[in-house]
Formats: structure tokens, sequence, C-alpha cells
């Protein structure tokens, strides 16, 4: 989408206006770059990478006053399995709020902007003064500085044990460099993962993707732990304006003792306060996934609650979803990989 939409006013606001803008407009990118809030979700590679990927249309819904970029929010419109529209802010993604200070009338303008667009619904992946707000899950925050040593000083002894014992057993992490590191290298322990797991897997497609348009170009980075040349676990991090965001993180289970995930947390954080930013991300985590809540914590971390609003309709909870849930976990688990590719082929799109 490129170009800018129609120009409307927003209810109670003048001389504020609305507008619907492409996401490779330049006006966005300097916005987003100009507000100290602004996450890597907000960048505008983030978006496009998703856009292209998975053939979304996407925009950004912005208040616009005198000609100047006061408020906006990136969206993408996704359908689901039955081909009924409805826009995110944003799939595949933990937390997008609003950019600016009129978080009420921002709020109002992508309401309408739905709405006379004949969208049923809106999800901002944020708590707004509008709509049906609920918590969804859970993430970590740890706020950096330029002291790396006393910064492990908040870590658990645990994760001090075991950062020295993947030391002693020889695990080196080393940064991607070429894309093979991501799509080959990651991706192998991605699958592995996700059929440990039970569920379906993001093409490779993907991640090819992730990484000609976001991790190449420097707004992220991806770390790779191994042994002897043998791959153990590798991590995917966003990251831009101080903030780095872990996304996508793999191992392999038969090598858990080597303590390769403290290796490799410890080195993207050490990565983090070399690039002077100021809170590393640990990402989202369901509410009853209780080991991994623990493991994010033990950095010293501290947890809140990830609150995502409805503007619109409210799609009520799928009667047997738990069971269905559970016997997709169960076939991908006994079957072979190629069963949770497929099922990520045919799905992931829908399941933003």
């Amino acid at each position: 989408m490129t170009g800018a939409g129609a120009t409307l006013e927003v209810p109670g606001a003048a001389p504020t206006s609305f507008r619907r803008l492409a996401l490779d407009d330049p006006r966005w990118a300097a916005f987003v770059s100009s507000r100290p809030e602004a996450t890597p979700f907000h960048q505008p590679e983030w978006s496009i990478f998703l856009s292209e990927a998975y053939h979304f249309d996407a925009f950004v819904i912005a208040l616009e006053r005198n000609g100047t970029l006061t408020d906006g929010i990136p969206v993408l419109e996704v359908r689901n399995l039955l081909g009924r529209r409805r826009w995110l802010s944003l799939p595949f993604t933990d937390e997008c709020g609003p950019l600016g200070d009129a978080a009420p009338q921002l709020t109002a303008a992508v309401d309408a902007a739905r709405r006379s667009a004949g969208i049923g619904s809106c999800e901002v992946r944020a708590s707004l003064p509008a709509g049906t707000a609920r918590p969804r899950a859970v993430s970590h925050s740890l706020t950096l500085g330029d002291d790396l040593e006393s910064l492990m000083g908040r870590y658990r002894g645990s994760i001090r044990q075991g950062i020295r014992a993947a030391a002693r057993e020889g695990v080196v992490v080393r940064q991607a460099t070429r894309s093979a590191d991501v799509t080959h290298t990651f991706y192998g322990l991605h699958v592995a993962t996700r059929r440990r797991l039970g569920v379906p897997v993001q093409r490779r497609r993907y991640f090819e993707l992730l990484w000609d348009r976001v991790l190449a170009p420097g707004h992220g980075f991806a770390l790779i732990a191994e042994r002897d040349g043998v791959a153990l676990a590798g991590a995917v991090f966003l990251r831009s304006n101080g903030v780095v965001i872990y996304k996508y993180g793999a191992s392999d289970a038969r090598h858990w003792r080597l303590r390769a995930n403290n290796a490799l947390f410890h080195e993207a954080i050490s990565v983090a306060v070399a690039g002077g930013a100021r809170v590393f991300d640990w990402g989202r985590t369901d509410f009853e996934d209780e080991g991994l809540r623990r493991f994010k914590a033990s950095w010293g971390s501290e947890e809140h609650e990830l609150v995502y609003t409805t503007l619109g309709d409210v799609a009520p909870a799928s009667v047997g979803s738990g069971r269905a849930a559970a016997l997709s976990r169960t076939v991908i688990r006994r079957s072979p990989s190629a069963v949770g590719r497929l099922a990520g082929a045919l799905l992931y799109r829908y399941a933003g």
C-alpha cells in the first residue's frame, strides 16, 4: 500500500484529523524515531515484514494536526478461516500500543476507521481508554546499565552457575552473520523444538524474510550456541530505540545439560549492554507456563501483565477449543516433523 488515504475528522477533536498512511511513508518512520516509548515492534520494518510474509494488508492510522503527525499506530488486516476480516496491531507481536500523547483521540480514530471499512473488530495489543480489555499473558523486562558485572549480581545463583557450567563444557555463542545461520541452523532447532512442544511451525520462508527485512539491515540479531560445531540453542532478538526484545528461541533437548541457554541469554544481554540498550525485554509468556516465567524472572527481570484491547465485536471463547488444542499437540508430537511444518504452512497466517 502506498500513498495516503482520505483525511477524516475525529469527532470532538478538531482541527485534528486522522489519516490512513502507508507503512513506508517517511513521515511514519520519522515519527516512530521521535517517540521515546517506541519499541522494535513499532518500527515500519517489522510490520512490512509481517505483511510480506503472510500477504496482509498493512497501514498506519495516524492523527495529524496542521500537517504534522502527532499520534499513530500500525495496523494489519487479517482474515479468519471463514474469510472474515479483522484488524490487529499487530499479529505475531507481543505488545504494540499507540504512539503519541492523545490515546483517547487515536482510539476513537481507529474505531471510526474500522467501522468505516466494515471491519467487525480491531485488537490492539495494549491497554486502551475504550473497548474491551483483557489480560492475555505476561512479559518480563530487565532494566540495563553500562556495568555488566553489577547486572550479573542480580541474576539468581542458578543462572550464574549455569553460565559457568556452559563455559566449562566448551559452549560458545556466536552471532549470526549470514542468512543460513537463521534459515538452516536456527530453523532446524526451531522445527525440533516446535515438534517437542506440539505446535505448528512457521515456514522457512518466514525466517528468510525475517533475515532479509529485519535482521540483516540491523533491526535485530540472532545468536547460536554451539559446542564443537554442533548447534545447541539459538535465539532471535529485535532491537531499536534502546530496547532489545527476545522474540524466538529454540534448543536441542538432548544437550540441555550443557546449559547452552544460559550462555546464550547472557551473551544477548551483553550485546544489549554493549549497544547502549536501556531495556532487555524477555517477550511474551503464557500465564500457565510457570517454568518459563520462573526462568525469565531468575535473570532479575520484573513481570507485568500484557493487556490486549478489542474495539468492536469481541469473539466468544470457542467451546471445546482446549480439547482440540490438546489433541493437536499430541498429533504433532507423535508425528514426523513434516506434519508440524504442513500445519504451520496451512494455518499460521490465521493464528496471529
